[in-house]
């Protein structure tokens, strides 16, 4: 830290000097005419919180005290909520004495001050023809529904005295509109002149950011980021001043050169830090709103830096569990725009100051705001008061009615939800119980989360329907996975589903609902016998196939197989003899076609490389005898064997034979004339034709 110069800024203290101070020149006008104006003898500044309203009083204070004609009293009513009249009397006596307004020291009796004050002590300050300014500050605060003992009696003694002196003038400053304060206290401040506090000009606030280059000259601000800063605050001046304190210490604290230059990055740095040194003051500030309106401010935080439209406000309520917008949540917005934390412009909202919109997005996102959800109707939090009681006196019944009464003018009162299914469970009425629970979780997950588990899992040790208890078993999970009941209750299903499904025959049905209890045994067990009926079953189809011809199919049954069940190698010798069974199928197939289209020759080659493969294929010897002379048909061959008028035909038929053995021997050895086995085909092939020569030596004359 660089100790040669001293921060400037001055956040959070009331400012009495001129140092840090500025602006307000309206302000002052507005008390100058007042105090000048004989017909006038009260006056009420109020505005936000934090808004510079104490500091106004303290530099009307320090104005006046240097006119010698006034006398001019601060007094601060926060320190006195808690005290009694006569208390508050005789300290202020004191303060005024003290002024020296009077030469004469004051008779102070606690017991006669009420009537010493009004009849003795003010009328002697009103002869000296001095003006006499009382400043009361947080006036407001006599006017909680606490009742304070200085509320009850000090309002209606006060009142009586306002209007009674002429050179006495009272100020009161307060933190509330007046409209919002109660008729007992309006009834005193009918007909006086109010005078909002308000944000602070941009070129008053542009003099605020640049206070470091006015007294110290310890940093040097550029035009581009007064504006940023002016973006962030808007002139609020308690947060203009923190942020600009807390970019001044962070500079100062890296030992800068002489007169640094801010930049952009050390007001971004600095936002974080701004907010938690100033969340006293935003807690003050949240602290004074009421429910409805601390909801709708959490709701617009989500978009602290842009605008947000009705529509797009009420979808955000409805997402974070409030489904119906009851009449304060619906006024809620135009409150806030009329106590200047919101703006509307374009039919959307937006944060009149966008850093306090970035601290309740940090630290009260509507996710956390659910206890001001049931306070927002009075009516609705005094009946679930009742109901308390009632449950705490075992009256059900009654609690019952009460609870359904809050929640008919707060459909969003998550403890009246609770409160109502705890109820329900404890009368076993499980139904009732799940379906309130289930609305109360739905509309806050984290506050109802164990009270709904605890329901769903009353309600399936209940039921007798194992798919229903399954169903809310599972619902308990997705809430807490690891949930033992729950888990428990989920594999006893799923054995009960896999053995029913086991004894009607449905083994993959079965598998998967034991796969889901991880009971291996069992799951083997299944698996095997999966397997040995899927065996049996392929085993009956490639049969069939194979009597049926059906090669294609049943090549790719076979490879299908071979994938599911790699190491069966009876499958791969089937796979190969389908592969030959299919080669010979079509050879034979396209031998027939050429022998049709009297292609002969392709035909005998076709029908040489059948008998290579097999020899013993189907009527390949007959259909190349054919082919190798066209004019001989073997059916009629055999026709005519039964046929004795055929008998002239026999040496023809014999000499045709002797051809086409040796063109068939011929053809053979041209094919392949080295294989092994050729003379062993040949002779075969020879054998079967001496064998349809010998059939017709019957036919011999």
């Amino acid at each position: 830290m660089n100790y040669k110069y001293k921060n400037p800024y001055i956040a959070g203290k009331p400012l009495n000097s001129d140092i840090g101070f500025v602006g307000r020149i309206d302000v002052f006008n507005k008390v100058d005419l007042f105090i000048n104006n004989a017909s006038e003898n009260v006056m009420v500044l109020y505005g936000q919180r934090r808004m510079g309203k104490t500091s106004i009083l303290m530099q009307l204070k320090r104005k006046y005290l240097k006119l010698k004609q006034n006398k001019i009293i601060y007094f601060d009513l926060q320190s006195y909520t808690n005290s009694k009249l006569n208390d508050v009397l005789i300290e202020l006596t004191k303060i005024i004495y003290d002024s020296s307004i009077l030469s004469k020291p004051p008779k102070i009796d606690r017991d006669t001050i009420r009537d010493e004050f009004k009849n003795v002590f003010l009328p002697a300050i009103e002869s000296t023809n001095e003006k006499l300014i009382l400043l009361f500050d947080e006036f407001d605060v006599l006017d909680y529904p606490s009742k304070t003992k200085a509320e009850k009696s000090l309002i209606p003694y006060f009142g009586e005295l306002m209007w009674n002196y002429k050179n006495i003038k009272f100020i009161f400053a307060m933190g509330r509109k007046p409209e919002e304060l109660s008729l007992n206290f309006l009834s005193i401040l009918k007909s006086v002149p109010y005078f909002k506090i308000d944000v602070l000009s941009k070129e008053d606030t542009y003099k605020i950011i640049k206070l470091s280059e006015l007294y110290s000259k310890s940093l040097v601000w550029n035009q581009n980021l007064l504006a940023y800063i002016w973006s962030w605050t808007k002139g609020h001046p308690f947060l203009t001043q923190l942020l600009c304190k807390t970019i001044w210490d962070r500079i100062y604290n890296s030992n800068p050169a002489p007169k640094p230059k801010v930049s952009k990055e050390d007001i971004d740095n600095s936002i974080i830090e701004t907010l938690e040194r100033g969340s006293h003051a935003f807690e003050w500030i949240w602290k004074g709103l009421p429910p409805a309106e601390k909801v709708i401010l959490s709701a617009v935080s989500k978009n602290y830096n842009s605008n947000i439209s009705d529509k797009d406000l009420e979808n955000t309520l409805l997402n974070s569990g409030i489904h119906i917008i009851i009449r304060e949540l619906n006024e809620a917005p135009q409150k806030l725009c009329n106590w200047g934390l919101l703006k509307k412009e374009n039919e959307k909202y937006s944060f009149v100051v966008p850093l306090l919109g970035k601290w309740i997005s940090n630290t009260k996102p509507l996710s956390l705001v659910k206890a001001e959800r049931d306070h927002i109707d009075p009516l609705a939090e005094n009946l679930y008061r009742i109901s308390e009681n009632y449950y705490y006196k075992n009256m059900y019944t009654d609690a019952i009615n009460f609870l359904k009464r809050t929640l008919a003018n707060n459909p969003n009162h998550l403890k009246a939800m609770m409160l109502l299914g705890q109820i329900y469970q404890e009368e076993q009425k499980y139904q009732d119980a799940l379906e309130i629970l289930e609305r109360a979780y739905n509309f806050d997950n984290r506050s109802a989360r164990y009270a709904y588990i605890q329901a769903l899992l009353f309600y399936a040790r209940n039921i007798k329907i194992n798919d229903e208890k399954y169903e809310f078993f599972n619902k308990v999970l997705k809430i807490q996975p690891d949930n033992p009941e729950a888990k428990s209750g989920i594999k006893k299903y799923w054995k009960n589903k896999g053995n029913e499904e086991y004894e009607r025959g449905n083994l993959r049905s079965a598998l998967k609902a034991f796969k889901k209890t991880h009971m291996s045994k069992r799951i083997r067990e299944i698996v095997d016998k999966i397997k040995n009926q899927e065996i049996e079953q392929i085993t009956k189809d490639i049969d069939k196939l194979k009597n049926e011809e059906q090669w294609d199919e049943l090549i790719n049954m076979l490879n299908s197989v071979i994938k599911e069940y790699p190491e069966t190698q009876k499958w791969r010798n089937i796979l190969y003899e389908s592969n030959k069974q299919k080669e010979l199928s079509e050879l034979y197939y396209n031998a027939i076609l050429a022998i049709d289209d009297k292609k002969n020759e392709k035909a005998i080659e076709l029908l040489i490389k059948i008998l290579n493969l097999d020899y013993n294929y189907k009527d390949t010897i007959q259909y190349l005898v054919i082919a190798t002379k066209s004019d001989i048909d073997i059916n009629n061959i055999y026709q005519q064997k039964l046929d004795l008028e055929f008998k002239n035909k026999y040496i023809q038929i014999r000499n045709e034979l002797e051809k086409i053995t040796n063109i068939i021997k011929l053809k053979l050895i041209k094919e392949n004339p080295r294989r092994r086995n050729q003379k062993i085909i040949i002779r075969k092939i020879l054998a079967d034709i001496n064998r349809l020569k010998n059939n017709y030596l019957f036919l011999k004359d």
